[in-house]
C-alpha cells in the first residue's frame, strides 16, 4: 500500500497530483515529479512538504494506473472521486514532453484510460469529479458540480438577488455537455 500517497484529505489533495516530500516515490523515482526552472523537484507553493507529480511520465501513469486498479480489485471499492487541483505547479523538465502545461493536460488521458479499464472489470463502478467542463465530462460518470451550492449561499447571505441566481443557474446549465449528468449538493 503506497501510504504516502495522499488521495482525498481534504485542501492537502490534488487527485492524486502530490506525495510528500519525504516518500520513498521520490528517491526511487525522481523523474516522476514536476521540476522547477533550475531542475529542482517542484514543490506546491504554500505546502512545502508536499511536490507534484508529472502526469506525463509514462512508467508514472502506468505505475497509479496499476495501483489504483488493484485497490478496486482488492477492496470492491465502487469507483473514485476526481479531486480538483487547488495549485497547478508547471513542470520546467527538460524531457519530451517538458511544456510547462504537458504533465496538466497528461492527467486527461489517464483518467479516461483509469475508467476504461475499471468498467471492463466492473461495469457498475463510476468515477465521480470535479473536473468540469467538455474535455472532462467523456471522462467521467458524474460531474460534482459544487458552484451551484456556492451561489445559494450566496443567495441566503443576500448577496445576489433571487433574480439574479436564476440568470446564473440558466447560464451555467449548458457548461458540460448534453447528457452529463451532475451530482450537486
Amino acid at each position: 500500500r503506497p501510504e504516502e500517497i495522499w488521495i482525498d484529505v481534504g485542501r492537502r489533495c490534488s487527485h492524486l497530483t502530490v506525495c510528500a516530500d519525504d516518500a520513498r516515490l521520490v528517491e526511487e523515482w525522481p523523474d516522476w515529479f514536476c521540476t522547477t526552472e533550475r531542475g529542482r523537484i517542484a514543490r506546491v507553493p504554500d505546502q512545502e512538504e508536499l511536490v507534484a507529480f508529472d502526469w506525463a511520465n509514462a512508467d508514472l501513469q502506468a505505475y497509479m494506473l496499476e495501483w489504483a486498479l488493484a485497490q478496486v480489485r482488492d477492496y470492491d471499492l465502487d469507483g473514485y472521486r476526481l479531486v480538483v487541483p487547488r495549485t497547478e505547479v508547471p513542470n520546467w523538465a527538460r524531457a519530451p514532453h517538458g511544456h510547462a502545461s504537458a504533465s496538466g493536460l497528461a492527467v486527461l488521458r489517464l483518467i479516461e484510460r483509469l475508467r476504461q479499464q475499471l468498467k471492463s472489470f466492473k461495469s457498475d463502478a463510476a468515477l465521480l469529479g470535479e473536473l468540469t467542463g467538455p474535455a472532462y465530462a467523456a471522462s467521467q460518470d458524474f460531474a460534482l458540480d459544487e458552484l451551484p451550492h456556492h451561489m445559494f449561499i450566496h443567495l441566503a447571505i443576500e448577496r445576489v438577488l433571487p433574480a439574479e441566481l436564476g440568470e446564473w443557474l440558466a447560464e451555467h446549465a449548458p457548461a458540460l455537455p448534453d447528457g452529463a449528468v451532475r451530482a450537486c449538493f
